[in-house]
């Protein structure tokens, strides 16, 4: 390895590419990595210029009195943020000045825990069966790996004592509690799993003994596996794209960091079934327009690839592409805020990757039968998703039925996606919130009720499917999803080809109910005339024509509801029937001058 001595190789095991001056050098001239690397300078010359703060009592204790975790999260985030920013600004430029690096690692040790206030057993209590900083949740076993491998690539360039306060930290918070006891996480079909386990193996290279790391290596083998068991056996991952992103990407790090330290003897690419090139392929296979990305579940409803991760996993799978261009992560992506991804992300970017098209500009469709979801692209930039499913998903959203229509990298009928973190979202109040709630999607109204969650039997059956490269037919019956019993029958069929979209709706019943249809959107609609509404878009424009005789209404929620950003909705609804129904026809044009994909 170039630039790199035997030992310096031996210490990094598990990201040894790290460890060569010559990654990093290309990574800053690499066109593809290039406008990440200049984000990072340029946050790296901001937090140098900022005190690296503390975490206050109130903050820490306010998840238990009032349900809050933004204000600790955000503070966290940045808190981490500068820590990638500064230890990847320093391995670009190795003339930079590591004093704010070190002053921030040495009062990330100062911290009283790593792990998040909401996930914190006994947060309030001065004696917890386990002491609150040795708790090992997602934040405190990224927490480790990142002071672990940053004090390690950069130990001739910070303080002796910075370096030694980091293993001993790491050891006490992390390696020993784990060591001493099993955690839930280690069985979990989630991205704990994956992001806990992974923690766990890269703090612990170079720190544990070897007899140590035979204890370990079996436990975090078994947890990622546990992991890879919660994707169905088409890919997909129900807790949405940010979360594999997020999940995937560390079980890839995991993943090149067993097969570097065993010699290759331990390599979980090796994978005859095939799950893992189907989970590999799952994000491309959601992006419908530009970085508008089919958002069921927790999802933003823009989320950029991780050009570096499916550049490594290009290398490792068949059948994974590269984005062409640059990889320019959205406002609001955590990718380069976390160092284990950031770092991982930025150097695998850099490395000669033959590039490809995974969706953008080209018609396409996939069908999942599993998950029940189906996804059209056509060559327009029109893009098109739509869901069956079950209402006893990870991280479930009551959406059977949802679906999302795309164009010129906008959304124009939206799934809202991922709601605002806090006490509620994860109460048996968290229907109340339209991010999860079925209010909040495209979806029916029964007799003024909403769908029923955490009910697997709240779901759909496929009537028929068809689909082909830019157009899909496919048809539900989902009367189950609600809490309905005169309901006997309600049917939704979408037909999508060439910029079109059809929404049949129809029900029947044993008395005559009230059925109000929903079609929510983050861009505002606008009744233009009887029978027919209008959504605009920097990029496109939809019109939606339906029967004059609904009676037509507009409203919206806002972000006090719990939401992200603000969702607009138009109920169309009917006078109380047996058998009814509604038929909405969506046309999209595209802005011509928007030249979005």
């Amino acid at each position: 390895m170039t630039g790199t001595t035997t030992q310096e190789a031996s210490r990094m095991a598990g990201f040894s590419e790290a460890g060569d001056p010559a990654r990093w050098r290309a990574a800053r001239g690499n066109p593809a990595s290039a406008e990440s690397v200049r984000g990072v300078l340029e946050r790296a010359d901001d937090a140098e210029r900022r005190s690296p703060g503390a975490f206050s009592y109130s903050g820490f204790a306010a998840f238990a009195r009032t349900g809050d975790r933004t204000a600790y999260v955000e503070r966290y985030r940045s808190s981490r943020g500068r820590l990638a920013d500064l230890a990847i600004a320093s391995l670009v430029d190795p003339e930079r000045d590591t004093t704010a690096l070190a002053d921030l690692i040495w009062a990330i040790c100062d911290e009283y825990q790593w792990a998040m206030p909401a996930h914190v057993d006994g947060l309030l209590d001065a004696a917890p069966e386990i002491p609150h900083a040795e708790q090992i949740d997602l934040s405190a076993a990224e927490t480790a790996a990142a002071l672990r491998e940053i004090t390690t690539l950069l130990e001739e360039r910070l303080p002796p004592l910075v370096v030694h306060r980091v293993r001993a930290e790491v050891r006490r918070r992390i390696l020993n509690p784990f060591l001493a006891r099993t955690h839930w996480w280690e069985t979990a079909q989630t991205n704990w799993a994956s992001v806990c386990a992974t923690g766990v193996l890269l703090a612990g290279v170079g720190i544990l003994s070897d007899d140590e790391a035979e204890r370990v290596t079996p436990r975090v083998l078994a947890a990622l596996d546990s992991y890879l068991s919660g994707f169905d056996e088409d890919g997909v991952c129900s807790e949405g794209v940010d979360y594999w992103n997020y999940g995937f990407g560390y079980f890839t790090a995991a993943a090149e960091a067993l097969r570097d330290l065993s010699g290759g003897e331990i390599d979980l690419w090796r994978d005859p079934t095939g799950r893992l090139a189907r989970i590999a392929g799952f994000a491309q296979a959601m992006r419908l327009s530009g970085d508008v990305v089919a958002s069921f579940a927790d999802t933003r409803p823009e989320a950029s690839l991780d050009r570096g991760l499916l550049s490594r996993l290009s290398e490792r799978v068949a059948g994974v592409l590269v984005p062409p261009g640059p990889d320019v992560p959205r406002p609001g992506d955590q990718r380069y805020r976390r160092w284990v991804l950031g770092a991982r992300g930025i150097l695998w970017n850099s490395a000669e990757t033959a590039g490809g098209e995974p969706t953008a500009g080209a018609a396409g469709s996939a069908w999942f039968p599993h998950a029940q979801w189906v996804i059209a692209r056509d060559a327009d930039g029109v893009g098109f998703a739509a869901r069956g499913g079950h209402n006893d998903e990870l991280h479930n959203h009551n959406d059977v039925g949802s679906f999302i229509l795309a164009a010129g990298g906008e959304v124009l009928l939206a799934d809202p996606g991922l709601g605002v973190y806090d006490r509620d979202y994860f109460s048996p109040s968290r229907y109340e919130n339209p991010a999860t709630g079925s209010q909040g999607h495209s979806l029916p109204i029964i007799d003024g009720g909403f769908q029923r969650g955490w009910a697997p039997d709240a779901a759909a059956r496929v009537l028929e499917i068809r689909h082909e490269p830019g157009a899909v037919r496919f048809g539900i019956e989902y009367s189950s999803a609600y809490d309905a019993p005169e309901l006997e029958l309600l049917v939704r069929t979408w037909e999508y080809r060439s910029g079109v979209l059809t929404i049949d709706d129809a029900y029947r019943a044993s008395r005559p109910i009230g059925v109000t249809f929903r079609y929510v959107s983050t861009a505002p609609i606008e009744l233009v005339a009887p029978g027919r509404a209008e959504i605009r878009t920097a990029a496109a424009r939809a019109q939606l024509d339906f029967d004059e005789s609904l009676a037509a209404e507009t409203g919206s929620f806002g972000v006090e509801h719990g939401l992200l950003r603000p969702i607009r909705f138009l109920d169309l609804s009917g006078a109380p029937a047996e058998r009814g129904g509604a038929s909405v026809t969506v046309r999209v044009e595209r802005t011509p001058a928007s030249g979005a994909a």
